[in-house]
């Protein structure tokens, strides 16, 4: 799928607390929705988290496929 495909799935994660997991459940949740072939958009959402490693807009971007 191209970025300029209309998006068919967002899918929303709040994270609280969830350091060591981000990476993984992004890792699997692109496995799976790249086997749907259907465009869609990731977007992880910093819920006020206390963990050591924050989200911030240096260390994301957007993702759509």
């Amino acid at each position: 799928m191209n970025s300029q495909s209309t998006i068919k799935f967002s899918v929303v994660v709040p994270l609280y607390n969830e350091e060591g997991n981000v990476v993984p459940l992004y890792v699997r949740l692109t496995q799976i929705m790249t086997g749907l072939e259907e465009a869609y958009e990731l977007i992880f959402v910093d819920d006020g988290s206390k963990a050591r490693r924050r989200l911030s807009p240096k260390s994301t971007r957007a993702i759509r496929a």
